[in-house]
């Protein structure tokens, strides 16, 4: 095998993560190869220093990351869920009323509970005039 091949499995091989056939060639040409020998002896020289002092991160590492980092785009389907629980939020707590309105005051038409609604109004408010033609012509609110 040539020299450049070699030299591309020296980390593999100073990790011992090469295969077995892959481990023995390598071994078999630094047995012979002194300039490959050379080579791999300074990646040892590197790789033994580098496991010996370890150098700490910065404590706010983490930080100044995510801070550089862009902000996540919410998905689009998050906007429509919430629109979505809104109206039916509304939709259901209307008819809640509704049901509870009728419940209470069963008796009432809508006309009337109209007028109820609308008599502490002024006289002449656009209010009170409203519930009076209701009124008058019998049609609910």
């Amino acid at each position: 095998m040539e020299c450049r091949k070699i030299q591309e499995y020296f980390s593999a091989y100073l990790d011992d993560e090469l295969p077995g056939p892959q481990a023995h060639l390598v071994a078999r040409h630094l047995d012979v190869c002194p300039r490959c020998r050379q080579e791999y002896q300074a990646w040892q020289t590197l790789w033994d220093s580098l496991l010996v002092a370890p150098v700490p991160a910065p404590a706010d590492l983490t930080a100044r990351v995510l801070a550089r980092l862009p902000g996540r785009p919410q998905p689009w389907w998050r906007h429509l869920a919430l629109a979505a629980s809104l109206l039916v939020g509304i939709s259901l707590g209307g008819k809640l009323g509704l049901d509870l309105h009728q419940i209470i005051l069963p008796s009432q038409t809508d006309s009337q509970l109209a007028w109820e609604v609308f008599e502490a109004t002024p006289p002449n408010s656009l209010d009170a005039m409203l519930a009076s033609h209701d009124l008058e012509n019998g049609s609910g609110s």
